[in-house]
């Protein structure tokens, strides 16, 4: 009897699947639940949680990816930290510039931020983190190469554990 290989994210894993777009769209603005966006913009991932789905720009994974990952592990991030039962889609929104009448006592969850520090978390673990980052003394060029990731994301998560 074969062994069978453990499901990966494009296979669906925990009730969560990678999906690209369709073959004929490269972006996710015509994906389900997608927000509108203006000329020159363009959606990273998408998290579609009544689906059980996480779509991937296509062409920026192609060309970055370094990018993809920490994409699927900022959507990953959403569906662990954020999503809400029955909701359709999850996306980026921009922050309202418009101060409140009353002001909250505390500054609102930053819901983006939080994924990607879960993302950061995922593929830059601290513990091993700390100690690749030890053996190249902080070099961050050898940390991408380690981890697979980008240059801002590693340049972040070496400031958010050491400072600066």
């Amino acid at each position: 009897m074969g062994r069978r290989a453990p499901p990966g994210p494009d296979r669906g894993h925990h009730g969560l699947r990678l999906r690209p777009p369709g073959p004929r769209r490269r972006d996710l603005a015509g994906a389900p639940g997608a927000p509108a966006v203006g000329v020159g913009q363009s959606l990273s991932g998408l998290l579609l949680p009544s689906r059980g789905e996480i779509w991937v720009n296509a062409d920026e994974a192609r060309r970055w990816p370094p990018r993809r990952r920490f994409t699927i592990g900022h959507e990953v991030g959403h569906w662990v930290l954020h999503r809400q039962p029955g909701q359709q889609a999850l996306f980026c929104r921009h922050t309202s510039i418009h101060e409140p009448e009353h002001p909250p006592a505390e500054p609102p969850r930053d819901i983006e931020e939080e994924a990607s520090a879960f993302a950061a978390a995922l593929l830059m673990p601290r513990w091993l983190f700390v100690r690749e980052h030890a053996r190249c003394d902080g070099d961050v060029e050898t940390l991408c190469e380690t981890f697979g990731t980008s240059r801002a994301a590693t340049a972040r998560r070496v400031a958010a554990l050491f400072g600066g």
